[in-house]
């Protein structure tokens, strides 16, 4: 009992000195493990399953917990080559629609806010056609979103940030 209980105090220690998450987890685990498998009941594998499980992380970034992952309301503007005509411009529209659906997100409005001028050219245009989509979804699944966007050969850029109520009226 005085092994387990220096090898976990060693462990401990040296797990408050470092400060790179994954060799806190492999070393508890190891410790555990050398501790804990001198009973022939328990296996090491066990002791090392349950040593990681006890150290995941259940938090994101912002402190949420993952399991429980909160539907947030996004807001994404992308802009469209100005060489399509307004069918095509409404097919664009609907396909990133249909994606944003298919992710398991809810579409709450699109706004076609029309052509307009570029600061600057992107890939040689100086207008593109502007849409605002106001959305909720799973944090997880925005990166797919700017893939597809960023994929897309119709859509010159996007970008998609948290939606707060004040920030769609001044587009």
């Amino acid at each position: 009992m005085k092994v387990y209980c220096n090898s976990v105090a060693l462990a401990m220690l040296r797990l408050r000195r470092r400060h790179s998450y994954l060799d806190h987890m492999v070393e508890f685990a190891e410790c555990s493990a050398r501790c804990l498998t001198s009973s022939p009941a328990i296996s090491c594998e066990f002791v090392i399953q349950t040593s990681l499980a006890c150290f995941r992380r259940t938090d994101d970034q912002r402190g949420e917990p993952l399991a429980t992952a909160v539907i947030k309301p996004y807001e994404v503007v992308y802009i469209i080559r100005p060489n399509l005509d307004e069918d095509a411009v409404d097919r664009v529209v609907l396909a990133v629609e249909e994606f944003i659906k298919g992710t398991g997100a809810t579409i709450e409005t699109t706004d076609k806010k029309g052509r307009r001028r570029l600061a600057y050219e992107v890939d040689k245009m100086r207008d593109g056609y502007f849409v605002l989509t106001i959305f909720h979804a799973k944090p997880e699944t925005i990166l797919g979103i700017k893939r597809m966007m960023t994929l897309s050969e119709d859509i010159i850029r996007s970008l998609i940030v948290i939606h707060e109520k004040e920030s769609a009226k001044t587009l």
